[in-house]
């Protein structure tokens, strides 16, 4: 389908490169520790450079982390995002990203620290932010330029592989110096008369069991989040979470290090920490899971019937959508499932009788949640449907106003075809 350019001028737009930062940084965690080691080695093999040694690793090390960091947070200028039917261009005072249309993962509109946020997510790793005046306002430049807000499966990095290897490399040279001394002093007091075959033999093996402990510790993780589950990925290992079984995810910190939390049932867990400069992969993936959660459990209500009415009471049908929902309370205290049912509501195509069973639920909402479904009520041509949404979300839906609705949806249905 080819969609006509369209433009969003923003005052503050930046274009985030994780991958590239994550490159730079993975330098200077190697320079840092290079500050200390390569004088040692200069003294020893040419001590005429040891202050060159010293000097070179310390500008590396600064040059590298600051780079690193400019990459990850540049920053902010005013300019535009221009969306055609082929490319993708982000142009600005000192910023200038063009990109196919084809590379373009995901968009999506969020409330950052300051105000709305709209984010490109790009195959190469690069985010493009663009701050915008109203959330609404992100939302119809996502809608006409007919950008995807949910890809069928989303990659998420939590470190990247040069990262982890030089991670690794400093754990394994932290840890031979201690293995070494371990084996020694074990070997000494356990075998004191032992021959030198049998302590090489000692140490080769506690050598090869802390290299395999390291190198494990250092494997990157990968999430791929899907329609209907998750993936977690960590070298040739795979472990797939389907939605149901999916208790709670939330954010925690580690000292300075973003922690995401997956609680499933059967009490087992999973924590994923996503270190620099991935620090934004534990936010990314509780915004793309949250999404996708919300929309599989509405397919399962859907499919269950939980919103449609099925001949039983008000009250019956008022508190079932509610049960389905996780109980009154998370529908007054949580907007787990609150945005899929609002999304619904203000669904044309979404049959009447589930609109009006997302109303119900609803009806114990906010204020600004209950102004959408007065707004989607409004917005009916359908009188009974306008009639029901309203006395729906008052609590004051009865048996008349229900049957008016489900009288209208049978007699919108195609009819049967004869065999």
């Amino acid at each position: 389908m080819d969609f006509p350019p369209v433009t969003l001028v923003t005052p503050r737009i930046a274009v985030v490169r994780l991958r590239a930062a994550a490159r730079w940084h993975a330098l200077a965690t190697v320079a840092i520790p290079g500050i200390l080691v390569a004088p040692l080695v200069a003294a020893f093999t040419a001590p005429s450079l040891v202050v060159h040694a010293f000097a070179a690793c310390a500008a590396a090390a600064l040059f590298s982390g600051l780079l690193a960091q400019r990459l990850r947070t540049p920053p902010w200028r005013s300019g535009a995002i221009e969306v055609g039917g082929l490319r993708v261009c982000v142009r600005g005072e000192g910023v200038s990203h063009e990109v196919p249309r084809a590379s373009l993962e995901r968009a999506v509109v969020l409330q950052g620290i300051d105000g709305p946020l709209l984010e490109l997510h790009l195959t190469s790793g690069d985010i493009v932010r663009a701050a915008l005046r109203s959330a609404e306002e992100g939302e119809r430049f996502v809608r006409d330029a007919g950008l995807p807000k949910t890809p069928s499966v989303e990659d998420i990095r939590f470190a990247s592989t040069a990262h982890q290897v030089v991670i690794f490399g400093l754990r394994w040279t932290l840890g031979a110096f201690v293995t070494a001394g371990g084996a020694a002093a074990l070997t000494a007091l356990l075998f004191p008369d032992a021959s030198e075959g049998v302590l090489s033999v000692l140490f080769a093996a506690s050598t090869l069991a802390m290299t395999g402990a390291v190198g494990w510790s250092a494997v990157p993780r990968w999430l791929q989040v899907g329609a209907d589950g998750i993936t977690l990925r960590r070298g040739p290992r795979r472990r797939f979470v389907p939605y149901h079984a999916v208790t709670s995810i939330q954010l925690a910190s580690d000292g300075q290090v973003p922690v995401l939390l997956l609680e499933m049932s059967g009490g087992d867990r999973l924590r994923l920490p996503a270190p620099p400069p991935y620090e934004d992969s534990a936010q990314r993936s509780l915004r793309a899971i949250a999404a996708r959660m919300q929309a599989w459990r509405l397919q399962s209500m859907r499919e269950r019937g939980a919103l449609a009415r099925g001949g039983r009471d008000i009250a019956t049908w008022r508190d079932a959508v509610a049960a389905e929902m996780g109980g009154t309370g998370v529908l007054r205290d949580a907007a787990f499932g609150r945005e899929a049912l609002v999304e619904l509501v203000e669904s044309p195509v979404a049959p009447p009788t589930h609109r009006l069973g997302a109303a119900l639920a609803l009806a114990e909402a906010g204020d600004d949640v209950r102004t959408r479904v007065r707004v989607a009520a409004d917005a009916c041509a359908n009188e009974a449907l306008q009639s029901a949404l309203c006395a729906a979300l008052d609590r004051r839906l009865d048996e008349p106003l229900a049957e008016r609705v489900e009288r209208a949806e049978a007699a919108l249905a195609p009819p049967e075809v004869a065999r």
